[in-house]
């Protein structure tokens, strides 16, 4: 039964402002005017609850059509998006919450992902590596990918009521999923209006399911793909938004995700947006584009490189075609706030946190499918922490497995960072794993492990609690030599007896982190401050100031901004160094540029020192006085017509420079007065 609690939940936790469906109505508006419309809800649930068909006059929905590309021909190019009424949408939340407490009982584990505890890269570690396998052992296979019209209605239903019956749910349950499924009924929009409605069917689409072999010929997969009805598919191939079996240390691997970076960070939002806007747009691209990639493949530094050129470029707004300063190292930008950064981070960093995020799951995720997969493929320990005969590979976990050496690089030992809890040790390897130092005593004691009569045992087997500490039962296929074995036994029982050996599994915990949990975001930081440069003092950050302006005081902090001095350092003046043009026109260029920087230089002083007031008008005529007495009495010109272009201004370096611009000089001068208005 739906308890009324329960109810009111389902109509909290639902997003208020999302599209409504055929009624009308969103959940913001319920909840504001519940006191009103709460009882008639109440009502209707409970009319479900009682006689689930009835609910087919409520249970109408609309589809709207939304493009996936930029022309649209037909509907494969559109994403359906099913609008749903209150009362539906009010059901299947509750629905959703009781299955929660048993779906991953009833879900077969190769289902990874949308069940909680599972997620979606499993599937796509799993099949890189079955492939990596066949491929290195010369293995004839094929791979099966089906894709499904839609996401929940092609199943036939007459069987899934069939399995929940055998899964022992409830006849009402049964009855309550029914009334949902089978009254469903569906308008699509178009052009806003909804045509007339019909019922959903199923079946798999055949047209985008696939099949693709391993060590075959393809007239072999096209012969079986001929039976099955579907298309024969070539390696690599996507699954779930990933490359399948590409090599992904090729720059042709990552083009996609460059292209992603290109369309997100185009030219015209460059225009649009402020650098505030910029620096936000930075970082939404890194979180929506780039992650689902790095979690799975290491990128190489080149693709790297090319992905923060887009970025950096972005913020400055700049391209190849006009390029613009940029008044702050890059990796100054990137670093955190509290190195005097803009807290955006590397692309670097987060590629390294998020595969390494793989060791912590391999390490507490004892149950995993994948888990299981990569030990039967690569040995008990899989490659991690230096572990003794696993199998070599160069697929997608010899990446993930080799990530600690990136990091050793950076003096970050990522196997310290794992702190381990013992339990009773049945679950650790006494030579194996590093549980009692850093490394493991399979690579500090080898010729022990040699004696070893049981090179797989746990630390339960060896090792024994007493008073004293944990005393070390060796079992050995020979007896201990005098001599250097006798010695390394005795090292050997000396490093076990400060254990401490608890009861029931190991626990692990991340050291970057209070919680004790992984975090992506602290291993992150830590590559951040190994790798970007930055300053000893934290960047003042105030949420109540527009961020453009937020940027501009920290760019003035480091001195960056666009003033005389930092532009002369960056010899941005060379029209008055054209030494390229002929005679004549740098003579030319350097009398027009001296007149405007000493009249205006004398006429600043005037108004600083002598409070005389700075007109803009007597300012150019004194700026065209002093060329035309330079001109006569140096050059031997006798009119300044001919300095003149057909508008009637001076040319300076592709620009033209008149009166009018005398007055925005003057503009400038006053709001910024420089070395001499300071005194």
């Amino acid at each position: 039964m739906f308890r009324e609690e329960e109810i009111r939940n389902a109509v909290w936790n639902i997003g208020g402002e999302k599209a409504p469906g055929p009624d009308g109505l969103t959940f913001a508006f319920l909840r504001k005017y519940w006191d009103i419309v709460g009882t008639d809800f109440y009502r209707a649930i409970k009319e479900f609850e009682s006689y689930p068909n009835r609910i087919a006059v409520s249970n109408s929905s609309f589809i709207a059509l939304i493009p996936k590309a930029k022309d649209p021909l037909c509907l494969d190019d559109f994403r359906p998006i099913h609008l749903l009424g209150c009362v539906t949408k009010a059901i299947s939340k509750m629905l959703a919450e009781r299955l929660k407490s048993v779906i991953g009982d009833v879900i077969s584990p190769v289902q990874s992902a949308f069940v909680k505890g599972r997620q979606i890269l499993d599937g796509p570690l799993i099949v890189n590596e079955i492939l990596s396998w066949a491929k290195r052992l010369k293995k004839r296979c094929y791979i099966f990918k089906v894709d499904f019209a839609k996401a929940f209605d092609n199943v036939n239903w007459e069987f899934l009521w069939e399995v929940m019956g055998q899964m022992n749910f409830g006849q009402r349950w049964i009855s309550w999923l029914k009334g949902l499924i089978c009254t469903a009924q569906v308008s699509i929009l178009v052009n806003g209006s909804p045509t007339k409605q019909f019922k959903v069917e199923k079946g798999i689409n055949w047209n985008k399911s696939t099949i693709n072999g391993i060590g075959v010929t393809m007239a072999e997969t096209e012969r079986l793909a001929g039976i099955i009805g579907c298309k024969a598919g070539t390696i690599p191939f996507r699954y779930l938004g990933l490359p399948i079996g590409a090599d992904m240390r090729k720059k042709d691997s990552w083009k996609p995700l460059i292209e992603k970076f290109e369309q997100k960070l185009s030219m015209w939002k460059m225009k649009l947006l402020s650098i505030g806007g910029r620096l936000c747009l930075c970082k939404a691209v890194l979180g929506a584009v780039g992650v689902f990639l790095f979690s799975m493949y290491r990128a190489p530094k080149g693709i790297l490189k090319i992905l923060e050129k887009l970025r950096r470029n972005f913020f400055w707004g700049s391209s190849d075609r006009r390029p613009k300063i940029a008044w702050v190292a890059w990796d100054l930008v990137l670093n955190s706030k509290d190195k005097g950064g803009l807290g955006i981070g590397s692309l670097r960093a987060m590629n390294i946190a998020l595969l390494s995020k793989w060791w912590w799951r391999f390490k507490t995720e004892k149950n995993a499918l994948w888990r299981k997969v990569i030990i039967a493929l690569h040995g008990a320990y899989a490659k991690l922490g230096g572990a003794r005969n696993a199998l070599s590979s160069k697929g997608t976990w010899g990446a993930i497995a080799a990530i600690n050496k990136d990091l050793e690089d950076l003096n970050i030992p990522l196997q310290n960072l794992f702190q381990r809890q013992l339990g009773d040790g049945s679950d650790v390897s006494f030579w194996n794993e590093s549980w009692c130092c850093q490394e493991t005593f399979a690579d500090r004691w080898p010729r022990l492990v040699a004696l070893e009569a049981n090179p797989n045992c746990s630390v339960a087997d060896r090792c024994e609690r007493s008073s004293n500490g944990v005393i070390f039962h060796g079992q050995w296929r020979r007896e201990i030599r005098d001599g250097r074995e006798a010695l390394e036994v005795r090292e050997l029982e000396d490093a076990c007896k400060n254990v401490q050996l608890g009861s029931g599994d190991s626990k692990w915990s991340w050291a970057l982190c209070r919680s004790g949990y992984f975090n992506v975001s602290s291993l992150r930081k830590a590559v951040d401050e190994g790798t970007l440069r930055g300053f000893n003092h934290v960047t003042s950050w105030n949420k109540n100031i527009p961020s453009k302006v937020r940027i501009f005081s920290w760019k003035t902090r480091l001195d960056r901004l666009p003033t005389l001095d930092n532009l002369l350092k960056r010899d941005l003046f060379v029209w008055m160094d054209a030494n390229n043009q002929p005679s004549e026109e740098r003579s030319r260029r350097e009398v027009i540029g001296n007149a405007y920087l000493w009249g205006l230089w004398i006429d600043r002083n005037n108004s600083i020192f002598n409070n005389k007031e700075f007109n803009s008008i007597r300012t150019a005529n004194s700026i065209l006085s002093l060329m035309s007495l330079w001109l006569r009495s140096r050059v031997g010109c006798r009119s300044l017509s001919s300095w003149l272009d057909r508008s009637g201004f001076f040319p300076l370096s592709g620009t033209t420079v008149g009166s009018h611009s005398c007055k925005k000089i003057e503009r400038t001068s006053v709001a910024n007065p420089g070395s001499a208005g300071s005194g």
